[in-house]
Parts: structure tokens; C-alpha cells; sequence
């Protein structure tokens, strides 16, 4: 089955650390790694520079959008509408459940952008060196998670 699903990005101000160090919006937030962990469920990890959340969500059926708004002559668009105008419009939005936000774990640096779950409960998280440029350095954070990502 081929389906389209719509995915709500958090508001820029709940990115505390970034919405601490300066204005932020919606422009600044990033989906850079999404893995599939099983199953229909993926984890999502949505940042800015300073603030990482990272989210399990599952692609299941009831939660497709119509494919009526695939259509290349639908307006607005799936990527035009507010979550107001997707609730208007019947439009299901995946639930996301938080795994992490390293808000709440400041040891953890800013600007992550890879993941890889190595076991249900365990998460290694990498940041972007940018290529040494500006000195900053490639380092790992390993992450118990609380309860299973699985």
C-alpha cells in the first residue's frame, strides 16, 4: 500500500535552549535522521541547533492522509495547510510519543543529527562536526531510554 502521512514539526518556542539563546522559527527546525525501528514505527529526530527531540511514531493505516490531496491540482496542498486546516479538512496527523529532548539532558550537545537505536532501550546519538570547519569536533552520546523505543 502506498500512503501519504502527515508529520507535525513541535513549535519553535518548545525548542527551549534555541528559543533561550535567540528568536527562532518555524524555518529552523530540522527532521535530520528518521529510522525505521520496527514494524510500522520510525524515530524522528527533529532539532534546531541547540535543542534535540527525538520521536517514535507509527505509520499506521487510520492515519494516512486521503489520497484525494496526493492529487497535483489539490489546493491547498498537504505542505500549505495549518494543523487548523488539516483538522478542518479530516486530515489525520501521526501521534508522536517523545523518546528524548535533550533539554532535559544538557550534557548533550546541540546540532545532533544522527541516531542509531542498538538495542529497545539504548540510543546512540551523533552530532554535525560540519566537517571540522570552526573546530567542533565529532562526539557520541550513548542514551538509556527509560522505557523501550520498540
Amino acid at each position: 500500500m502506498l500512503a501519504e502521512y502527515v508529520y507535525l514539526l513541535d513549535k519553535p518556542e518548545s525548542f527551549r535552549r534555541d528559543a533561550a539563546a535567540g528568536k527562532v522559527g518555524r524555518d529552523d527546525i530540522k527532521v535530520s535522521e528518521i529510522q525505521h525501528i520496527g514494524g510500522r514505527s520510525m524515530l524522528v529526530l527533529e532539532r534546531i541547533s541547540l535543542t534535540t527531540k527525538i520521536y517514535r511514531v507509527s505509520l499506521e493505516r487510520e492515519f494516512a492522509a486521503p489520497a484525494r490531496l496526493a492529487e497535483p491540482a489539490t489546493r491547498p496542498t498537504l505542505e500549505q495547510m495549518s494543523g487548523d486546516q488539516l483538522g478542518q479538512a479530516g486530515v489525520p496527523v501521526l501521534a508522536k510519543t517523545l523518546v528524548i529532548d535533550t533539554d532535559d539532558h544538557p550534557q548533550i550537545c546541540g546540532d545532533l543529527e544522527g541516531m542509531i537505536l542498538l538495542d529497545s532501550t539504548t540510543l546512540l546519538l551523533a552530532n554535525d562536526s560540519d566537517f571540522g570547519v570552526g573546530g567542533a569536533e565529532t562526539q557520541f552520546w550513548q542514551v538509556t531510554l527509560s522505557a523501550p523505543a520498540r
